[in-house]
C-alpha cells in the first residue's frame, strides 16, 4: 500500500463521523442521498480491507506463532509448580501438626513436673508442720515454664497464598434465596446468549417474563 493511498483511505475514512453526525434527512432526495453515502462508505470500507487484511493477517498470525511457542515453553513450567506446590504444602501442614502435638504433649509433661515438684514441696511443708505453707503450696495455681518447639521445615523461596472461591452447589435454592429478598439479586446476571438466540428464533412470539424482544436496524 503506497503513503498516497494510505492517506486518501485516512482522510475519508476519518471524516465520515463528521459527515453523518451533520446529515440531516428532512426530505426524499436527503433520504437518497443518505443511501448514496453509506453505498459510498462501503466502497471506502472494502478498501481498507485490501488494503489493511493481508498486513493484519500477517500481524496475527505471527503474533499466534509467537503466543503459541510461548506457550509450549511456560506450559510445562506451571504445570511442574500446579504439581510441586501442593506437595510443598500438605508437607508443611504436616510438619506443622506434627510439632503442635510434640509441644501440647511437652506442655502437658512439664506441666505435670511442676505439678509433682508442688505437691513435694506441700509434702515437706506438711511434714515439717507448717499446714499453713502445706496449703498455700496446694492452692496456688501451678505455673510450668513455657515450652517451645521450633519449627523444623525450613524458610525457602516459594511462598503459599490461600484462595478463596465460590462454588453453586445447588442453584435453586440461590434463586428461591434470591427471590424471596434474602440475597441479592446481583449474585446471578441473564444468560443473554441463550435469550438473544430465542429472540432471533422467536421474534415478536417470544414470551418470557421480565423480558422483551427487541429489533433494531443494522
Amino acid at each position: 500500500m503506497t503513503t498516497a493511498i494510505a492517506i486518501e483511505i485516512e482522510e475519508s475514512a476519518l471524516s465520515i463521523p463528521a459527515q453523518a453526525q451533520a446529515f440531516r434527512i428532512v426530505s426524499n432526495g436527503d433520504y437518497k442521498q443518505a443511501d448514496d453515502l453509506l453505498v459510498a462508505w462501503k466502497v471506502i470500507e472494502n478498501e481498507i480491507h485490501t488494503a489493511f487484511d493481508p498486513i493484519c493477517d500477517a500481524a496475527f498470525k505471527a503474533h499466534k506463532e509467537a503466543v503459541s511457542q510461548r506457550k509450549k515453553y511456560l506450559d510445562p513450567i506451571e504445570s511442574g509448580r500446579t504439581i510441586l506446590k501442593p506437595k510443598m504444602f500438605s508437607y508443611q501442614q504436616e510438619q506443622e501438626r506434627i510439632r503442635q502435638e510434640a509441644q501440647r504433649k511437652a506442655e502437658e509433661e512439664t506441666r505435670k513436673q511442676a505439678e509433682e515438684i508442688a505437691l513435694q514441696a506441700a509434702v515437706e511443708a506438711e511434714a515439717a508442720g507448717n499446714k499453713e505453707l502445706a496449703e498455700a503450696i496446694i492452692n496456688e495455681p501451678v505455673k510450668a515454664a513455657p515450652v517451645s518447639i521450633p519449627k523444623i521445615v525450613p524458610k525457602v523461596a516459594t511462598t503459599f497464598r490461600t484462595q478463596w472461591y465460590a462454588e453453586v452447589v445447588d442453584f435453586k435454592k440461590l434463586v428461591i434465596e434470591i427471590a424471596a429478598g434474602r440475597q441479592p439479586i446481583t449474585l446471578i446476571e441473564p444468560n443473554m446468549s441463550a435469550l438473544n438466540k430465542i429472540a432471533v428464533a422467536l421474534k415478536d412470539s417470544m414470551h418470557i417474563p421480565g423480558v422483551v424482544a427487541k429489533s433494531k436496524p443494522v
